[in-house]
């Protein structure tokens, strides 16, 4: 049986935590897996289709009905693991406190190739692709993932080249999230555009927090490129919540972000 395959060339435009089998906790190199990425292309399907759309293509061992994927993940042109290190928090004031970690360097690229397998519908398939899609748009991978480490990008001639072109795209998925591209003032290398997201005010309600107890953060960053510009992305699923966060960012000590207003809506 010939079984129908969609490819997805990518790159990194910054340096990705992406860990090994061992999980989160940091080791000596720094590895591309297949069950990362599954798993945070099933975070942005079930942005787009809830859970039980997502357990069905993706998967689920859940209670008393679990079932396999209608949707294998391989990867193509593996990257070879990496001993590189790159800072996890590039705004601390010293070596010890940025936490040097491997990573994958920035400009690391891969491709990513979806198969339809039997069993998968018409429907499930074209899940599968959009939340594919939307993940290399708004999604990034590994540890620091929200705070624009990791960040993917498609790596071909189907890269939105302009604010517009993203938009649109992005409405022809079905995802409508609050979404601000930060002024250029901020730098224009992933390292300052990584500083900048890292360097997120002491604000639960906006930025989330690590402790007492968790909080994911509703706000995400992420790096993106307009033909060969690097730009930083600010987004929400809350409109609210975008602009609020925005303005609690432009109060902290980053003089470059303190006019709002010349962020750009997409």
């Amino acid at each position: 049986m010939n079984l129908p395959t969609k490819e997805y060339p990518f790159v990194f435009l910054s340096a990705c935590f992406s860990g090994t089998w061992r999980g989160k906790e940091p080791g000596a190199h720094s590895e591309l897996r297949v069950p990362a990425i599954r798993g945070h292309i099933r975070l942005w399907h079930r942005a787009l289709y809830r859970y039980e759309d997502a357990n069905r293509v993706w998967g689920s061992t859940a209670g008393n009905d679990g079932s396999g994927s209608r949707v294998g993940v391989t990867i193509k042109n593996l990257p070879a693991p990496s001993t590189a290190k790159a800072y996890t928090l590039p705004h601390k004031e010293n070596d010890f406190h940025r936490g040097p970690r491997a990573a994958l360097p920035a400009g690391t690229k891969a491709t990513l190739v979806l198969q339809r397998l039997p069993g998968c519908t018409a429907t499930d398939w074209d899940h599968a692709q959009k939340a594919t899609r939307l993940w290399l748009l708004l999604g990034s991978l590994g540890y620091r993932s929200n705070r624009a480490a990791g960040s993917v990008w498609p790596n071909d001639t189907t890269a939105p080249a302009s604010p517009t072109a993203l938009r649109q795209e992005l409405t022809s998925l079905g995802c409508n999230w609050a979404i601000n591209l930060a002024p250029t003032t901020i730098g224009t290398t992933w390292e300052s555009l990584r500083k900048a997201a890292s360097d997120t005010p002491n604000d639960r309600a906006n930025y989330g927090a690590a402790n007492n107890p968790r909080t994911p953060s509703p706000t995400h960053f992420k790096v993106i490129r307009f033909d060969k510009e690097l730009r930083l992305l600010v987004f929400a699923k809350d409109t609210n919540r975008l602009s609020s966060a925005k303005y609690v960012m432009a109060q902290k000590l980053m003089p470059a972000l303190s006019k709002p207003n010349e962020w750009i809506t997409i």
